[in-house]
């Protein structure tokens, strides 16, 4: 095995951690998608290093990721609606444990600031290069420089390389959960169900979610290829389309709803935590939706998910276990990295057709 990368410090070669830190803190405020993909990098510093007492500094609307994970043993969150008050609250509380080592995952001021004022003694970010808003200056140890288009999930993983943390075969999210959450998990089902009027119970391999919402508008899939996707699904395998989504997309939901024909269409929208969500997608044969946090959520308790790209880069983002199933849009302007799109009505969406996801579908089911 090749030799770990090694960290710098003012540009001048440091040697790894020879033992265990007694205490480590995570910094990763970030997206839902984002948390989801650094879970893997807490897993791996939990099998490495099973006696570090490990804390996560993270927004309240990522933290129900975090809820009886394995890999963390505190959660500290940042009430952004606080406002500055909130924070010097939430410093106060970070500070009352002293950290050997922190992990700057977010690259932007906030995040190198809340790792320097932790106090922590081994302080390590990304590379100035992959850096933002001079984060990388609040920090005493840095990771070596990678390409701006590496797959964010790989990228985290060189924290612990230069750790001298051994991997682990494979990539472990540290989604597992008890009777209790799965039988949770059905009821919420077979109670959407009902509600929609679907008096059958559904098996799992039957059972496919569309995950209707996401982020930036310009990611978004339109509608009506959904519906269409629905159709066919029930037709071809009696496959059960249902909708998941935070409460924001209640209202697309019920519009889908409406205007589905030919196909049961049941929303499970707004009806569960995170954790609550991990469960329900583990309780499905696949999942089918643009990048969003939901995606590498449903990607991360184990399921096939069958990612649709066209203003993101599905070479960074794409969803772990399921690079194979990306469909990225042919228009030249993809991707643009573009909250929204500039005046094209979201071309690049538009032009991924049903019929190359129910290709990919079919290489799910084999044949």
């Amino acid at each position: 095995m090749s030799e770990s990368p090694k960290l710098h410090l003012q540009g001048v070669l440091q040697s790894r951690p020879e033992s265990a830190p007694k205490t480590l803190l995570l910094v990763l405020f970030g997206a839902i998608g984002d948390v989801t993909r650094a879970l893997p990098l807490a897993m791996r510093i939990r099998k490495g290093w099973p006696e570090t007492r490990i804390s996560w500094a993270i927004e309240p609307k990522s933290a129900g990721l975090l809820e009886r994970h394995p890999a963390v043993d505190r959660v500290v969150v940042f009430h952004r609606e606080l406002g500055f008050g909130g924070y010097l609250k939430f410093l106060s509380e970070l500070r009352a444990e002293r950290y050997d080592v922190v992990l700057d995952l977010q690259r932007h001021l906030k995040s190198g600031f809340t790792s320097w004022a932790s106090r922590g003694r081994k302080r390590i970010g990304f590379h100035p290069k992959n850096t933002k808003e001079l984060n990388w200056l609040w920090n005493n140890y840095r990771i070596p420089k990678e390409s701006p288009g590496m797959w964010k999930l790989a990228h985290y993983q060189r924290f612990a390389d230069v750790l001298g943390i051994p991997p682990s075969d494979g990539f472990d999210s540290g989604f597992l959960f008890d009777h209790g959450e799965i039988h949770h998990a059905e009821e919420t089902i077979s109670k959407a169900l009902r509600g929609g009027g679907f008096q059958d119970e559904v098996p799992s391999e039957r059972r496919v979610a569309f995950i209707v919402g996401a982020s930036w508008q310009s990611k978004l899939w339109p509608h009506d290829k959904y519906l269409t996707l629905a159709k066919e699904l029930w037709q071809r395998y009696g496959m059960v389309s249902f909708l998941v989504g935070g409460a924001g997309e209640s209202v697309t939901a019920s519009r889908m709803i409406n205007s589905a024909s030919g196909a049961p269409v049941i929303s499970l929208v707004g009806k569960t935590s995170l954790r609550e969500l991990a469960a329900l997608f583990s309780r499905m044969r696949m999942a089918i939706g643009s990048d969003s946090g939901p995606m590498h959520i449903a990607a991360a308790t184990g399921i096939p998910a069958i990612s649709l790209w066209g203003a993101s880069d599905p070479s960074r983002n794409a969803p772990l276990g399921s690079e194979s199933l990306v469909l990225q849009s042919a228009i030249g302007c993809s991707p643009c990295l573009r909250r929204k799109c500039p005046g094209l009505e979201n071309i690049c969406m538009s032009d991924i057709p049903p019929d190359a996801v129910l290709a990919r579908i079919q290489s799910v089911l084999g044949g």
